[in-house]
């Protein structure tokens, strides 16, 4: 699943032909899946994630 961008409402006349995620989620199987977090301070992370084969 894909999960919407919040807030997308008019995506910018630049980003036409982009694959974008509206509104609702989409069923779609993924190979990897990232996930960036952030926080006050400079504190980051990022997390990488593989499907099981």
């Amino acid at each position: 699943m894909v999960p919407p961008t919040l807030n997308l409402h008019h995506p910018d006349e630049d980003a036409e032909g982009l694959n974008l995620v509206a509104r609702v989620a989409r069923p779609q199987k993924m190979r990897y899946a990232l996930s960036n977090g952030f926080g006050f301070g400079g504190v980051n992370a990022s997390l990488l994630l593989k499907r099981w084969e």
